[in-house]
């Protein structure tokens, strides 16, 4: 998945998760934007990210194996599932 579509998704989901309701405009989020900092995620919310984004992506992300910071930003993110990708076409 290209980063740029990915951004757009995660960009989604948590605009829906925001629970703004149906019109809500998207989440002003820029990929790098530390997404606890910026008050749009918390630790629950981001268990359902994750689980939205392995689901989508058809990737498993072994969360054992990365370190919350990997998890802070929409740009790290994607890094994340670009190496579990990666790692499941290499086992």
């Amino acid at each position: 998945m290209e980063r740029e579509t990915f951004q757009r998704l995660v960009t989604e989901y948590l605009t829906a998760l925001d629970d703004a309701g149906e019109d809500a405009e998207p989440l002003e989020i820029r990929p790098d934007d530390n997404l606890f900092d910026v008050g749009v995620v918390t630790s629950l919310s981001m268990i359902k990210l994750i689980g939205h984004i392995s689901d989508v992506t058809g990737t498993s992300i072994d969360l054992s194996r990365y370190s919350i910071e990997s998890f802070y930003t929409i740009d790290s993110i994607y890094d994340v599932v670009e190496r579990a990708a990666a790692d499941h076409v290499d086992a």
